[in-house]
């Protein structure tokens, strides 16, 4: 899963709502394809509330993160 199928898959605008984070912040993770490191504990909340799994995988830092722009 790409950070941008884990947006589309739990509504980006939702996402946005819930976790505060802007629509420029959000729109610079997905371009990078990873979320910032820091961002971890409010992610893993969404997705605790959300009834999601969270994708450890696109932080960075992390051992499988992939770098990569997203179009």
């Amino acid at each position: 899963m790409t950070l941008k199928d884990f947006l589309e898959k739990v509504d980006r605008q939702r996402f946005q709502e819930a976790t505060g984070f802007s629509a420029q912040l959000v729109s610079r993770a997905k371009k990078e394809g990873v979320f910032p490191a820091h961002w971890f504990w409010k992610v893993r909340k969404f997705c605790a509330d959300n009834g999601t799994q969270v994708p450890e995988h696109l932080f960075r830092g992390h051992p499988e993160a992939v770098k990569e722009e997203v179009q």
